[in-house]
C-alpha cells in the first residue's frame, strides 16, 4: 500500500501547487488507442533511439536517475505514433534526427505526470502538443506556440524548459481552426 500512499501525497501536493489533473480540464484532452503493433513498432523505435545515443556518447537533455532515458525514449515514440495516428499521418519512427519536427511539423512531449506541454528553449515557432498515458491508450493533452510557451514563470530550471500548465494549453478542438 505504499504506492498508493505515494500516489494519494503527490496529487495532493499537484492540487496544492495547483496543477488541474485531467479531470479538471473537462474537453480539453483526446484519447487515442494504440494496437500491439503500432506500440511494439513505436517501442522499438524509441529504443534504437537510445541504444544509438548510448553507442554515440550523447549526454541525456534532462538530468534523471538511471533508466529514464530508456522509458522517455520509448514513450515518447510511442506518443510520436499516437499523435501521428490521431492526425492520420504516417508515423516515420525516425532515429538520430535532431532539431527536426518530430510529426507533420508539429514537436510531441510525452510527460509520465500529464500536467503540462513542455516546451524547450530552443523550440521556436512551432506547434508543441503533449501526451500522456501508457499503451494502449495515449491521451493528447494539448498543444502550445513554442513562442507563447517562454514565460518566466514557467521556466523549470531543473529541466531547462518551460512547462505549460493545463489550464493554459490550447485544446486539441481548436487543432484544426489553427492550422
Amino acid at each position: 500500500m505504499e504506492i498508493e500512499h505515494d500516489w494519494i501525497m503527490s496529487m495532493a501536493k499537484v492540487m496544492d501547487e495547483g496543477f488541474p489533473t485531467l479531470e479538471h480540464v473537462h474537453g480539453s484532452s483526446v484519447g487515442v488507442e494504440l494496437t500491439e503493433i503500432e506500440s511494439l513498432t513505436a517501442g522499438m523505435t524509441g529504443l534504437c533511439r537510445q541504444m544509438s545515443s548510448a553507442y554515440a556518447g550523447r549526454k541525456p537533455r534532462y538530468p534523471g536517475k538511471p533508466g529514464d532515458m530508456v522509458r522517455n525514449h520509448v514513450m515518447g515514440a510511442i506518443a510520436e505514433a499516437a499523435f501521428a495516428k490521431w492526425l492520420d499521418v504516417w508515423f516515420g519512427g525516425t532515429i538520430d534526427t535532431f532539431h527536426v519536427a518530430d510529426v507533420a511539423g508539429v514537436e510531441v512531449r510525452w510527460s509520465s505526470k500529464g500536467d503540462g506541454v513542455s516546451v524547450r528553449k530552443d523550440d521556436t515557432n512551432i506547434r508543441v502538443v503533449g501526451l500522456t498515458g501508457e499503451p494502449p491508450r495515449m491521451t493528447i493533452l494539448g498543444w502550445v506556440w513554442s513562442d507563447d510557451a517562454k514565460l518566466d514563470d514557467w521556466w523549470t530550471g531543473w529541466s531547462r524548459s518551460y512547462r505549460v500548465p493545463l489550464t493554459e494549453v490550447n485544446s486539441m478542438t481548436s487543432w484544426k481552426k489553427n492550422t
